[in-house]
């Protein structure tokens, strides 16, 4: 009996051990981290990036974060008086660090850190969602219910025909040509809008948008304006030049559902970020993906940035990722 019990007892630990070496090779073999990738927390939850000379700013749900680029360090940006510490867009100026904040519109002075607030309700309808800045330095504010315009004194609400049936400003973006662009990431949208010497032009799939679902505008180098779109299993990316819309990827990229994000970095290359899938760059007709399985951080990629040192900064819904230049 004695030597029935001591088998039971070898066997059980037999078991476990065998078990725990499933789970942690497992591990090792899902959650491997690609050398040169660094993750940075907190913050978790990011909602946008700036970079600004050697400082890296961060927005998210838990308030500001800046991340020194010469060392790394990253620390968290007190801002007292504010009445929430989320934060849904940011953005840098010559002068000014502007933070939107949940219910308040914020500015900071780099030169001596002095703080100017504006309540929300009292300057904009609606859930506060997105910032830009014009070439003439005006600061431009979207909402779930409008537009409006900051010159420094006044704010200037900005009409948006009916017509367009625009259900929510959640992108803007202010072109080399002074262009604003106009978009949101509701599925019913239509239309990507530009507004331009006061005049209104709409875009629609039937135009070569592929999806009226705008979720993130950016510039290249060349002057061509790039647009991320789609909703749920459906995303694409398509680039105005020449006055006309085409895809940038080719039908023999498969593209993960919505793309959330999209950057180019200084090689040319496309990078994706995908509301489900990690991030994806594209360079001669490939696409590379990487998601928390190569160590990024979360795979619902909010934003991408490159640095002057060629590194690459990725925000996700569960944290900060670096990945040094070379490195994807």
């Amino acid at each position: 009996m004695g030597l029935a019990l001591v088998q039971m007892f070898l066997g059980a630990g037999l078991v476990l051990i065998l078990a725990l070496s499933v789970t942690v090779l497992g591990k090792d073999s899902t959650n491997k981290t690609f050398p040169g990738w660094t993750t940075l927390s907190p913050p978790e939850n990011i909602t946008s990036l700036a970079i600004d000379g050697s400082t890296l700013w961060i927005g998210s749900k838990e308030g500001i974060f800046k991340v020194d680029l010469e060392s790394n360090n990253i620390s968290p940006v007190e801002v007292t008086g504010v009445s929430s510490g989320f934060v849904k867009d940011l953005l840098c100026d010559a002068g000014n660090i502007w933070v939107l904040y949940e219910y308040d519109l914020v500015r900071i002075s780099k030169e001596d850190g002095e703080v100017s607030f504006w309540e929300i309700e009292k300057i904009l309808p609606g859930e506060p969602k997105t910032l830009a800045l014009d070439g003439n330095k005006k600061l431009w504010i979207g909402s779930e219910k409008g537009l409006i315009v900051f010159d420094g004194k006044t704010f200037e609400p900005i009409s948006i025909p009916e017509k367009f049936k625009l259900r929510s400003v959640d992108v803007l973006f202010a072109d080399s040509k002074n262009r604003i662009w106009v978009g949101s990431s509701d599925p019913m949208n239509q239309y990507l809008l530009c507004y331009e010497q006061s005049s209104w032009h709409s875009y629609s799939v039937s135009d070569g948008i592929l999806h009226g679902s705008i979720n993130d505008i950016i510039e290249d180098s060349d002057g061509n304006v790039i647009v991320a779109v789609g909703y749920g299993s459906v995303g694409g990316v398509v680039c105005f030049k020449d006055n006309k819309w085409e895809s940038v990827l080719p039908d023999s990229v498969e593209i993960k559902g919505k793309v959330r994000s999209v950057f180019k970095d200084k090689e040319g290359r496309l990078l994706l970020g995908f509301e489900y899938d990690g991030l994806g760059v594209f360079s001669k007709g490939i696409m590379q993906y990487y998601t928390v399985k190569e160590g990024l951080a979360g795979n619902e990629v909010r934003k991408i940035l490159q640095d002057f040192s060629g590194a690459y900064w990725v925000a996700t819904n569960q944290g900060l990722t670096r990945v040094e230049s070379g490195k994807i």
